[in-house]
């Protein structure tokens, strides 16, 4: 079950986190890389110049954390990792948004993985946890409380 889902544009999961006994939302899913020279300019461009819009934006979309990996093997995959108080909110308001910047994101978003972000989060949140492991709670298959 796990290979299918790691090869699959589905995402992998979604989690609550435990920041100074805060809980703030979060999720992970990743894409499949169409475009390796697509996702290199991509992100020169939000660590470069449009860095500055970039962080505006997503604050104003209301995440407060976001993270991108690439995945090498098996597959080539780009990993996304976001977090928000209110994380359904935030996606939402990221998808509905005409903004430039936020024009741009999606449409090099579209290139690199060869799904358009708006499709792709059209149902809410993009995965289900699997499994939270904690150091001093242990293993959960829901969030810890």
């Amino acid at each position: 079950m796990v290979g299918p889902a790691i090869n699959a544009v589905t995402p992998l999961s979604w989690a609550l986190l435990i920041l100074g006994g805060v809980y703030m939302p979060s999720v992970a899913f990743a894409l499949p890389v169409k475009s390796a020279d697509k996702g290199k300019e991509l992100m020169a461009a939000l660590t470069g110049e449009r860095s500055g819009a970039h962080h505006t934006t997503s604050g104003e979309h209301g995440f407060s954390r976001i993270k991108v990996f690439l995945q090498n093997t098996p597959h080539e995959m780009v990993v996304v990792y976001l977090e928000a108080p209110d994380l359904e909110a935030a996606i939402k308001s990221r998808m509905a948004s005409d903004k430039g910047h936020d024009q741009f994101w999606s449409e090099m978003v579209a290139q690199v993985t060869g799904h358009a972000p708006g499709a792709t989060h059209k149902a809410g949140l993009p995965s289900t946890l699997l499994m939270d492991w904690h150091a001093s709670k242990g293993v959960s298959t829901s969030h810890h409380d």
